[in-house]
This record gives C-alpha cells, sequence and structure tokens, in this order.
C-alpha cells in the first residue's frame, strides 16, 4: 500500500467517519431538499438536532479531548428533549448548533497541543 492509504485507513476509517457523513447528509438533506417537509409540518424538526449531534460526536471521536467529549456529550443529550418534542424545535436547534459550533472551535484550538485543555496541572 502506498503512504496515502496507510494515512486513510490509520486516520480516517474509523466509526467517527461514519457519523460525521451521516449527521452531514442528515443535515444537509434537512436543511435544502426537505425544508419544505419541515415548513409544512413542523414534527420534522426534531431531525436538525439529531443531525447536529452525529456530527458533534463524529468529530469528537476525531479530537479525543475531554472537552469534546464533555460537548458531544451534551448535544447527544439533546436528542431525548428533540425527539419527545419536549422542547420547541428552534431551541433544540440552535442549542445543539452551539455545541457544534464550540466542538469545532475546540478542535482548532486543540490541533497542536500536546496536552488536553482540561487537564490536571499536577499529574
Amino acid at each position: 500500500m502506498n503512504s496515502w492509504t496507510d494515512t486513510f485507513a490509520e486516520r480516517l476509517l474509523n466509526s467517527g467517519t461514519a457519523l460525521v457523513l451521516m449527521g452531514a447528509q442528515w443535515l444537509y438533506l434537512w436543511a435544502f431538499p426537505w425544508y419544505a417537509a419541515y415548513l409544512w409540518d413542523p414534527h420534522w424538526g426534531h431531525n436538525y438536532a439529531e443531525a447536529i449531534a452525529f456530527l458533534a460526536a463524529g468529530l469528537a471521536y476525531f479530537n479525543r479531548r475531554l472537552i469534546s467529549d464533555v460537548l458531544a456529550f451534551l448535544a447527544t443529550l439533546l436528542i431525548i428533549p428533540a425527539s419527545l418534542e419536549l422542547l420547541p424545535h428552534s431551541v433544540t436547534a440552535v442549542a445543539g448548533a452551539v455545541l457544534l459550533a464550540l466542538l469545532v472551535v475546540d478542535v482548532l484550538v486543540e490541533r497542536g497541543r500536546e496536552t488536553d485543555l482540561a487537564a490536571p496541572s499536577n499529574r
């Protein structure tokens, strides 16, 4: 095998890839082609929070840092209130989007760090 396929197999062929792809495709479908279905019947609004939760879990899998795991956990906790319609769909979608944005910022900030930002100072 060449170096590109070795790198692909080692870094990108894992369960995080499947979660990111599934979340991105699900969010794309509900943001563009099926948005009219959401406008016609707002009960479909749970799909936004659930797609964002899959994206967050997949990105946290790639980062493997404590803060990313906590943010992804909080994003996945939104699935139950969104699916059961305990909260308005706009609230769960915005909360999920904020958590996803914080996760992306965390991934970018911690990309070159040796230690975790949330690691204790005295081991």
